[in-house]
C-alpha cells in the first residue's frame, strides 16, 4: 500500500473514531489509553488523539497549545496550564505578546522581554492614534474609593524591600485617606531635562539640596521647629553670603564675594570690644563681585570686628 493511501485511510479512520474518542477523556493521554485499550496500534492511537484534542481544545497539563508561524515553517508554543496550575501565555523569544481589544489594532498592550533582565510593557499603537492614555485605577465607586495602589521595584511594599509609592483612594487609609506617599529607603532624587540632570535631592537623613536654589512664587518661608535656624555658607570666601571683617575707621573696606549680586542688601552687627565702636554703612553697593563698608568713627579699627550677611533681591 502506498504512503499516500495510508494517509487517506488514517484520516478516514480518525474521522470515524473522533466522536467516540471525544467521549473517552479530556486529555490526549486519556484518549490514547482508551483507544489502545480497544486494540488500536499506539502510533495510530497517538495520531487520532492528537486530532481529537485539536478539535476539542483540551491539552495535557503543562503542554502548550501551538499555532503556526506566518512563514508556515514552524509551530509556536502559545498557551498552557503549567504543573502548578498557573496559566502561561508564551511567544517566540524574538517576538512579543500582544493583547488586543475588540479586534482593533490601535487598542494594544504589548509585553516584551528582549533579555532575562529587560522587561517592557507598552500600550497604544506606536503613535498612530494621537494622545493615547493609560489609566491604572481601582475598581471602586465614588464615595467608596477605598483602594490603594502601590508601585515598587522590590517584592513587597515595605521599606525593608526597597523604595515604593503609595497612592490612596479618597476613602482609603483612614487618617491617610487620599494621601500619596513616596518612600525611599536611601536617597530620593528628582531629575529634569532631556539629560536627566538631578535638581532636587533628599538624603536618607532628611537633608534637602537643590541644583539651583528654591523659589517660592507664593507663600512664605517658615521655620517653625524649636531651635530651627537659617544657615548661610561662609567657608568659601569667594562665594560667601556672610562673614566677619575688621573695620578700618572711615576708610572703606572692600569685601569680595560673588554672593553680593546687584540689588542685594548687606546687614551688619558688631563683635568684640565696644571702645570706638560706631555705626557701619555700606559705601559701595553690591554689584556682583562684592561690596564695601566703613565706620562713622575714624578710630573704629581692630577692637571690634564687623559681622555681615547678605540677602539677595528676588527676581
Amino acid at each position: 500500500m502506498s504512503e499516500s493511501m495510508k494517509k487517506v485511510l488514517k484520516l478516514l479512520l480518525a474521522s470515524l473514531l473522533l466522536p467516540i474518542s471525544l467521549a473517552y477523556g479530556d486529555t490526549q493521554d486519556q484518549i490514547v489509553s482508551q483507544l489502545m485499550g480497544r486494540g488500536m496500534a499506539p502510533e495510530l492511537a497517538e495520531y487520532v488523539a492528537k486530532i481529537t484534542v485539536t478539535a476539542s481544545g483540551t491539552r495535557n497539563n503543562d503542554t502548550y497549545l501551538t499555532s503556526r508561524n506566518a512563514a508556515g515553517t514552524a509551530n509556536i508554543d502559545v498557551l498552557k496550564v503549567d504543573a502548578t496550575d498557573d496559566t502561561i501565555i508564551n511567544s517566540d523569544a524574538a517576538d512579543v505578546i500582544k493583547l488586543q481589544i475588540g479586534g482593533d489594532a490601535n487598542r494594544l498592550f504589548t509585553f516584551n522581554a528582549t533579555t532575562d533582565a529587560a522587561h517592557i510593557l507598552t500600550f497604544g499603537d506606536a503613535g498612530v492614534t494621537a494622545t493615547q492614555t493609560l489609566d491604572i485605577v481601582g475598581s471602586t465607586a465614588n464615595a467608596d474609593d477605598d483602594s490603594t495602589l502601590c508601585l515598587t521595584g522590590g517584592g513587597a511594599c515595605d521599606a525593608t524591600r526597597g523604595s515604593f509609592v503609595y497612592l490612596n483612594g479618597a476613602d482609603a487609609g483612614g487618617a491617610n485617606a487620599g494621601d500619596a506617599q513616596i518612600t525611599a529607603t536611601d536617597d530620593f532624587y528628582i531629575a529634569t531635562g532631556t539629560g536627566g540632570s538631578v535638581r532636587l535631592t533628599i538624603t536618607e537623613t532628611g537633608a534637602i539640596s537643590t541644583a539651583s536654589g528654591i523659589t517660592l512664587t507664593t507663600g512664605d518661608l517658615i521655620i517653625s521647629a524649636s531651635g530651627g535656624a537659617l544657615s548661610l555658607q561662609e567657608a568659601t570666601a569667594a562665594t560667601a553670603c556672610m562673614g566677619v571683617t575688621a573695620p578700618n575707621g572711615t576708610t572703606p573696606v572692600a569685601v569680595t564675594t560673588t554672593c553680593a549680586t546687584s540689588g542685594s542688601r548687606v546687614f551688619y552687627s558688631r563683635s568684640g570690644a565696644v571702645t570706638n565702636n560706631a555705626s557701619i554703612t555700606t559705601t559701595t553697593a553690591p554689584g556682583g563681585s562684592g561690596f564695601s563698608f566703613a565706620s562713622t568713627n575714624a578710630a573704629d579699627s581692630g577692637g571690634a570686628t564687623v559681622a555681615w550677611f547678605i540677602i539677595k533681591e528676588s527676581a
